[in-house]
């Protein structure tokens, strides 16, 4: 005779603070039912009312949520706001010892920081973030999906195969937990993170969420070989989901190997024609193989299907760019900022697009919003130093220079372009300085030993000008410019004959203007 399963009340609590002050603004009291074929006191019976309550209270605070003016606002579906729930609110269990029962029952408090100053933008953030969302709403579906296989198993009175479906309600909560941590990643602090996933896949390890989970994270930090294995058995786990095909074709791509990925992009838009993620991330493996028409008809199609992918938009502006399509480029920025205003790599690639443009005043007010938002990105200090010394403002170029150079200790264009504005501002020595530090880390970058030269030759050291724009002709043999300076500071060392040689070179690549100037003087023929 199989026992009656007892409702063990769980008083669930809903704080909002405001301000500096904690004030109760919301308070649900749910009875929540804990099979009696659960031990009390053990970890079973704990694993499950927690997952039990999470369940409960994540519910409540949903309709909380959507009662806020800003979540109105922008239409959120119900299990993306479960999933916004599940976020942000923070939920404790404690058991208690009723007068009444001789099994314990249990206060479940779900507290959620509503009265934050940045808590709307963690939210709007949240919800642009569809990959993360889409690990929280599988998070809670396989939930769902376990604790109504144990009410089975409760209601038959079944202790066989009762302890493996406790085993995969914690699996969920390793899981929850590791996705509470998400933020940790852009931080590098991931090792807390990979353990809770780790035991998750050990606890229940034909759970394919938790392998897409995985190796979305394998992904962030490199490990792309480790996440093609997740992705593969989330694939032979459950061969329609479309998460696995996608987050596999990126770790293909970050390989190298672009067939494999195009071939999974392929599969995911046959498994759902209308998932705009497959169709931006083929275009970013067309984008690499240099199949730009490709690329930007993809790009497209994304955003046809998601007009509010602020990176489809991005993506697309990239193409365009790369395509010399600057001003359409420029269109596709803007897009993506309106949707993101703080896309920070949005601005610092409309910034470099605007300098191409010669539009240098607002290509460093782009880059300076970039810096604003991500203070960290070299590239970004790099590319306003850029515009600034077209701007003439050469010591604000040297500061930015320095600050990338600080970023990136090993990043030779920064070495070479201070050196040049060095140079510019009559620094010679600190010039050859800078290009030395450029030669050693790019020992083939003919810029470097052209700017050396022009040092060189401003310090009165020919001979040395003269080897340096010898190195830089071995290595870029087309470079009209290196001709035209061997063979003034040729003239300089009065060899003629040299010095018509180069300027007779540089005048076959283009570059004229110095052979006439010495046939006019009588030097060359």
């Amino acid at each position: 005779m199989s026992r009656a399963i007892k409702a063990i009340p769980i008083f669930i609590s809903l704080w909002l603070i405001a301000g500096n002050c904690v004030a109760q603004s919301h308070l649900f009291s749910s009875p929540i039912r804990v099979p009696e074929i659960l031990e009390p006191g053990t970890n079973q019976y704990q694993v499950a009312a927690i997952a039990i309550a999470r369940e409960q209270l994540l519910k409540h605070t949903a309709i909380y949520l959507a009662t806020l003016p800003f979540i109105k606002e922008e239409n959120v579906r119900q299990d993306d706001m479960l999933a916004v729930a599940a976020a942000f609110c923070t939920i404790s269990l404690r058991f208690t010892d009723p007068l009444s029962s001789n099994r314990p029952s249990a206060v479940a408090v779900a507290q959620i920081d509503a009265g934050s100053s940045d808590f709307k933008n963690r939210i709007n953030s949240l919800l642009l973030d569809r990959p993360l969302l889409d690990k929280y709403r599988t998070n809670l579906a396989q939930r769902s999906r376990v604790l109504r296989e144990l009410a089975r198993c409760a209601d038959m009175n079944l202790q066989e195969g009762l302890g493996k479906i406790v085993q995969r309600l914690e699996a969920v909560e390793e899981e929850f937990k590791a996705l509470l941590l998400w933020g940790e990643v852009k931080k590098g602090k991931t090792d807390k993170l990979l353990s809770f996933l780790n035991r998750a896949v050990q606890l229940d390890p034909g759970y394919p969420g938790v392998r897409i989970t995985r190796g979305d994270l394998f992904n962030q930090i490199g490990l792309y070989d480790r996440a093609v294995e997740d992705f593969s058995e989330a694939i032979r786990l459950d061969p329609r989901d479309v998460r696995a095909f996608i987050n596999r074709g990126i770790a293909y791509r970050r390989l190298g190997e672009f067939a494999a990925a195009i071939a999974d992009y392929d599969a995911a838009i046959e498994l759902d024609p209308e998932d705009g993620r497959a169709y931006n991330n083929r275009g970013n493996v067309y984008n690499k193989i240099g199949d730009l028409t490709k690329a930007i008809a993809d790009y497209t199609m994304a955003i046809r299907l998601n007009p509010e992918d602020a990176r489809a938009y991005h993506n697309r502006a990239m193409a365009y760019a790369d395509s010399e399509r600057h001003r359409e480029a420029i269109l596709d920025f803007t897009r993506a900022i309106r949707i993101d205003p703080e896309y920070a790599r949005a601005y610092l690639n409309r910034g470099i697009t605007f300098g191409k443009l010669g539009q240098y005043e607002r290509a460093v007010a782009d880059l300076s919003r970039s810096i604003a938002i991500e203070p960290h990105h070299a590239l970004a200090f790099y590319s306003r130093a850029v515009a600034q010394y077209h701007l003439g403002a050469y010591k604000k170029a040297i500061a930015d220079y320095t600050e990338a150079i600080r970023l990136n200790p090993v990043y030779a264009d920064a070495y070479i372009n201070r050196g040049g504005t060095y140079g510019t501002l009559g620094r010679y020595k600190l010039a050859i300085q800078d290009l030395n530090n450029a030669i050693r880390l790019s020992p083939n970058d003919s810029r470097a030993y052209l700017n050396r030269a022009l040092a060189y030759d401003q310090l009165g050291k020919y001979e040395k000008a003269v080897a340096d724009y010898s190195t830089a002709i071995d290595l870029a043999p087309n470079d009209a410019l290196a001709y035209i300076n061997r063979g003034i500071v040729y003239m300089r060392l009065g060899k003629k004959a040299l010095a018509c040689a180069d300027s007779k070179r540089a005048c076959e690549l283009g570059e004229c203007k110095n052979l006439k100037l010495a046939q006019q003087r009588g030097w060359c023929r």
